[in-house]
């Protein structure tokens, strides 16, 4: 990385905005100083997490290096890497500073994170960048498998309460998709052939039991997976005497 070589100016060598109260620019060239939000941007990564990850891995890379290169008495090496690393640590703890400022601007609907241009709006109060980030994934791929608002309804039915459980009643929304376009697709089989209807009744039944098996799974998920024993104590007094099981009355005598 650069060396600092001078103070850092007032607004963004990009955007032309000013950082955050509190908040410095960061130099990626010899007159080059990034706001965070265009740091994050020109770093490589799917999403936030992803792109600080990058510079911390970098960062303990360096370091690691840095001290190899000092045992071995290359002292200039050393100093390098280790300023490198440095000034990734000091990135990653840029992007995610950045990152948790968006995040605690989120919007939600239905449980999930959503852009700010959603239909329902209920801002989180202590957002976590990793969560956000995860259920704007969960909501992406919903989208990618067309099941929305059935994920949505299975979620919601379900109380669905964290992540695993959210995971599990997306899946098996998914899984009821593939089960019944599967069986129509069977029964509406303009080919006549009876082998592809066979194949497709087998995909739908193990859908069908992938399905299931999610909802068993949800539920031990939300009860803790322990059972409930209903014990009853019966009292018995004097020469009464106690049956168990089903009774039936006493038949009556025809006259």
């Amino acid at each position: 990385m650069p060396r600092r070589r001078f103070l850092p100016p007032a607004a963004c060598s990009q955007c032309n905005a000013t950082p955050f109260l509190g908040e410095t620019l960061i130099n990626t060239g010899e007159a080059l100083w990034l706001c965070a939000a265009c740091l994050t941007e020109q770093t490589q990564g799917r999403d936030i997490s992803s792109k600080a990850a990058s510079h911390a891995l970098q960062s303990e890379d360096q370091r690691a290096t840095s001290k190899r290169d000092r045992a071995a008495g290359y002292i200039e090496g050393a100093v390098e890497n280790e300023r490198s690393a440095n000034w990734n640590s000091h990135a990653a703890a840029r992007i995610l500073n950045h990152g948790n400022r968006l995040a605690r601007s989120t919007e939600v609907a239905q449980g999930e994170a959503v852009p700010a241009s959603g239909y329902f709006k209920d801002t989180l109060t202590d957002p976590d960048l990793a969560a956000v980030e995860s259920s704007y994934t969960r909501g992406r791929l919903l989208h990618v498998n067309d099941v929305v608002a059935l994920g949505l309804d299975v979620s919601n039915t379900a109380h669905a309460r964290n992540t695993h459980e959210k995971l599990l009643a997306h899946q098996i929304a998914v899984a009821h998709k593939v089960a019944l376009e599967q069986t129509a697709a069977a029964a509406w089989d303009t080919t006549h052939d009876p082998a592809m209807a066979m194949k497709r009744l087998q995909i739908a039944a193990r859908m069908m039991a992938s399905s299931q098996q999610g909802m068993l799974t949800l539920q031990k998920l939300k009860t803790g997976g322990s059972q409930t024993v209903v014990v009853q104590h019966v009292t018995i007094s004097g020469n009464a005497q106690a049956v168990i099981g089903n009774v039936a009355p006493p038949r009556r005598l025809e006259e």
